[in-house]
């Protein structure tokens, strides 16, 4: 059964459980009391919340990365001019280019990249007399550093939506399982308790043969 329909199921026999006094008193009878009906309310309560919870959290994810994404393109677009400025600075200079990660091509990778715009940022100020005659400045350099770490920022909140997300749905699993292990009970109990009158298990949406 599909957690929508299992969802759905359990909603259903825990109305009718709660307003037909009859029908708990009979299953009460046979071990299925209100407290085993309070518990599938509370597994159900349970779904709603990790569910809503869960809903959040994709939002919060989806404007990180969003966030991320832009972030990261506002930056490269300052640090890849700068690179290209340094780079006319110190020609073939390899001693003063490898402080900077510039004597080696651009990395693609999110992780990559930043490490070497980072390392750019910390070590260009040491430089800043050289740079400037190109018109970097050490305002520049500073927003450039700051950008880099936006998007550092942006990286470590997506990690957190994405972990969030998923423990929320591995806890939303568990709850699952837990109301199809009751709902299992329900059904055994139910069969055994209307065994002489078979129509009352169609108010639970039970099949009757």
């Amino acid at each position: 059964m599909k957690q929508n329909q299992q969802y759905e199921t359990a909603r259903v026999v825990v109305q009718v459980l709660q307003s037909d006094d009859d029908k708990q008193k009979a299953l009460a009878k046979h071990g299925f009391d209100r407290k085993r009906t309070q518990d599938g309310q509370a597994i159900l309560e349970k779904i709603d919340q990790l569910t809503d919870e869960r809903h959040q959290q994709d939002g919060n994810k989806l404007q990180a990365s969003q966030t991320l994404q832009v972030n990261r393109k506002n930056a490269h677009v300052l640090y890849m001019r700068h690179v290209r400025l340094a780079r006319l600075v110190f020609g073939d200079s390899i001693e003063k280019q490898r402080p900077l990660k510039i004597d080696v091509p651009r990395q693609k990778s999110l992780a990559g990249w930043l490490e070497q715009a980072a390392t750019f940022y910390r070590n260009a100020p040491a430089y800043i007399g050289e740079l400037s005659k190109v018109g970097i400045t050490i305002e520049e350099l500073q927003q450039g550093d700051a950008m880099v770490q936006a998007v550092a920022q942006a990286r470590i909140k997506q990690a957190h939506g994405t972990s969030a997300v998923q423990r929320l749905s591995k806890q939303r699993l568990t709850a699952f399982e837990e109301l199809h292990a009751w709902l299992k009970d329900f059904r055994y109990i139910a069969r055994y308790a209307f065994q002489d009158d078979p129509q009352q298990l169609e108010a639970f949406g039970m099949v009757v043969a």
